[in-house]
């Protein structure tokens, strides 16, 4: 999957569930927006998924519902990104621990992963 796209789904997964927090809320795009120092078109796109906002709009955001930021995020992104650090770590102990001519070998495998997904 291609970084923007991967990015876009994030930001249509993201706005979408701070739509659905203000919607349980019974409150209008306008009044969010409004307790969140934001514009209501701002936050229109963000439920849209069409904006990429800071994340001090997203604390915002969250203290305007009262609810916690993580709430806006999915959690198989958070696993994954956790399990990437985990994966990461052991290639990191993994290189440090090898010779020379092996640390060349994981260069170039970790070269053949990233350049296809660049």
């Amino acid at each position: 999957m291609s970084r923007k796209k991967h990015t876009s789904e994030l930001l249509n997964q993201v706005g979408g569930r701070i739509k659905t927090f203000r919607l349980q809320k019974n409150l209008s795009q306008e009044e969010l927006a409004y307790r969140s120092n934001i514009h209501a078109t701002t936050l229109s796109e963000i439920e849209s998924g069409k904006a990429n906002i800071t994340l001090i709009t997203y604390e915002n955001i969250a203290l305007a519902l009262n609810i916690s930021i993580s709430s806006f995020f999915p959690e198989e992104s958070l696993k994954e990104d956790e399990e990437l650090s985990r994966l990461i770590g052991r290639m990191r102990k993994a290189y440090i621990d090898n010779s020379a001519k092996d640390k060349a070998r994981y260069i170039s495998l970790i070269k053949c992963i990233t350049d296809n997904y660049s």
